[in-house]
């Protein structure tokens, strides 16, 4: 089974090389959520690092999403600390839990904290 994911980078940054258009409006957000969940694309990629997008998506009902989240680069950080970085975007999406978490930067991955 083939699935997708939703990058939300545009919903709260003026992102990407070919975009005219700026960030995505909340009307229009609104749209493509409704035509993701009717296409059961149910998986949201977004970031703290992403502007507002998650100030953006808390506006809307995600129950029926999975959110997958990224901790922008956290060198020399401890694993209390990025854990409390984590809670600070639950708390932004206004959700308890995601589906996934990654790194933006994999070398965090390799500190001995």
């Amino acid at each position: 089974m083939t699935s997708f994911a939703l990058g939300t980078v545009q919903f709260g940054l003026d992102y990407g090389i070919s975009n005219k258009s700026g960030q995505v409006k909340l009307d229009e957000v609104k749209s493509i959520l409704r035509t993701c969940l009717e296409n059961n694309v149910i998986t949201l990629d977004t970031a703290y690092a992403y502007g507002q997008a998650e100030d953006c998506l808390c506006k809307f009902d995600l129950a029926p999403f999975d959110l997958i989240t990224k901790i922008p680069k956290m060198m020399d950080q401890s694993s209390e600390e990025i854990l409390k970085f984590l809670q600070k975007s639950l708390k932004r999406l206004n959700i308890p839990k995601v589906k996934g978490v990654m790194f933006h930067n994999g070398d965090d991955l390799l500190s001995s904290k």
